[in-house]
């Protein structure tokens, strides 16, 4: 989907409420190709998530590939998960605090890191590769880097170095950055939070970049996300992305004054939409193994899968027999369910199976009152 674009001034930028907003209006005043005027009812009806590789015009499968691979990897719980959220605030921003994350987040999973003193180029190296669930970087910045304040001006942390050197940890990233997610321009920096680089060397050994990153919302003009509690209060009852960021956008109310605009309009939302940091938290199954046949009586059958790291995590599971319910089907064919256990503790459950037949069984976990995914199912039989 080709870039839409505004002018505000001398300001020119790519801006993607414009797919959103199907139902306003948008001028072109003076005919230059770029929209100026938004009027009407301004709020979007749709979210849109926008891969745009940093690379071959937003194109590049290699990329592209790989990000999905990613993606599928994350939502089967086969890339980890994480509870945890950082805010790493620069000078000017020190009254953001936790930027709100606390909606989301308990207090202690979050670590803020706003001291002048601390909030150099270094230690953002070093935070920017730590493994979290969420992570706000708010600094100066252009599309080809980010600027951070130390007493004797400032340090430079080029776009290139999540490309090239420090691939970023966390899965999901709000960026406060100028320009940062222009996608227009190649190696925009922002793209590099999510997406991974091809495989490069050193000393003739080649490296895989480790980037977990699956989305992003970053500005491709001056300005970024304010008001960061209409984003994360959504999250926090259980919304995903996109739905969250439609919710921002919405809170802003049915028209948008001329600072609004010049803080907002550049707004993107890069990456997959659907999904947030529970998407990965899926229990991974380990007993019975997939397709395994029994043959013992009573059929006592010990199911077990690996535990969930998160304090307070709880585990429902489902165990279906083909044809106890309606002949020659699954429950789930005919709109109901199997056997369903709710708020397990631990990781294995004892059950006697019902016959002579054939099985499955899937895993779920509960954590902060969100249900979290199932796994996919895993078959087994009974031969007596």
């Amino acid at each position: 989907i080709p870039g839409a674009w505004f002018e505000i001034g001398a300001q020119e930028f790519p801006i993607d409420l414009y797919y959103m907003d199907l139902n306003g209006t948008w001028t072109d005043v003076d005919a230059d190709g770029k929209f100026n005027e938004h009027s009407s009812d301004v709020q979007p009806e749709i979210w849109l998530g926008r891969l745009w590789t940093p690379t071959e015009g937003g194109n590049d499968a290699e990329l592209i590939s790989d990000y999905f691979r990613r993606n599928h990897e994350f939502r089967k719980g086969l890339r980890g998960y994480s509870r945890t959220a950082l805010a790493y605030v620069d000078d000017d921003w020190q009254h953001f605090d936790d930027c709100a994350f606390d909606l989301m987040f308990p207090s202690s999973s979050i670590e803020v890191i706003k001291d002048p003193a601390t909030t150099d180029g270094d230690r953002y190296k070093a935070e920017i590769n730590q493994h979290r669930g969420w992570a706000q970087i708010c600094a100066h910045s252009s599309p080809f880097g980010h600027s951070f304040s130390i007493p004797s001006g400032s340090e430079w942390v080029p776009n290139i170095y999540l490309r090239d050197t420090n691939p970023p940890n966390a899965f999901f990233y709000n960026i406060f950055a100028c320009s940062n997610a222009r996608f227009t321009e190649t190696d925009y920096m922002t793209g590099w939070y999510i997406f991974s680089a091809p495989s490069f060397h050193i000393f003739d050994a080649a490296v895989i970049p480790r980037t977990n990153g699956l989305a992003a919302v970053g500005s491709t003009k001056t300005g970024s996300m304010l008001y960061f509690e209409n984003f994360y209060g959504p999250m926090a009852d259980g919304k995903v992305i996109g739905e969250s960021y439609k919710d921002w956008w919405s809170a802003l109310g049915t028209d948008h004054d001329l600072y609004e605009k010049r803080w907002f309009y550049g707004l993107v939302l890069l990456g997959d939409p659907t999904i947030n940091w529970w998407s990965g938290v899926v229990p991974i199954l380990r007993d019975p193994e997939d397709n395994e046949t029994f043959d013992h009586c009573p059929r006592k059958t010990n199911f077990r899968w690996d535990s969930i790291d998160i304090p307070g995590a709880t585990y429902s599971i489902e165990i279906d027999a083909f044809g106890a319910v309606s002949p020659d089907k699954w429950a789930a064919e005919i709109g109901q369910t199997g056997f369903v256990q709710l708020g397990l503790a631990e990781n294995r459950y004892e059950y006697d199976f019902v016959g002579a037949q054939r099985g499955r069984w899937r895993v779920r976990a509960r954590v902060a009152n969100l249900d979290c995914p199932w796994s996919d199912w895993r078959y087994f039989r009974y031969t007596k």
